[in-house]
């Protein structure tokens, strides 16, 4: 199932809180996957303004030996509020192997 798949936006207030709701789904991924890390495998810029940048992204879980099992990819956009540049929306998709859930995805 997409991650944007009909859901409402997650939108967390500050980074403990992203932290926080992430935990059960590492868990999962842990226990289920044999997931050990996850790697930024592309970013490609898709349009810049001055304080908006939005990207094409493309990661991989992996495995402790370094085998990719499953990839996603997705949009993120990052915005510079408060003279600060954060992450302020991501939309991901499965690609292909195994992803069984992304972050805000219920399941």
């Amino acid at each position: 199932m997409p991650h944007s798949d009909g859901l409402d936006p997650i939108i967390y207030t500050d980074p403990d809180q992203f932290w926080t709701a992430l935990q059960p789904q590492l868990v999962r991924m842990k226990k289920f996957e044999s997931w050990s890390y996850s790697t930024l495998d592309q970013h490609d810029i898709i349009h810049v303004a001055p304080q908006t940048v939005q990207f094409m992204v493309t990661f991989s879980r992996r495995h402790a030996d370094h085998q990719a099992y499953g990839t996603a990819k997705g949009l993120w956009i990052v915005t510079c509020k408060h003279q600060h540049w954060r992450l302020q929306m991501r939309s991901m998709f499965p690609a292909s192997g195994t992803i069984s859930a992304l972050a805000g995805q219920s399941g």
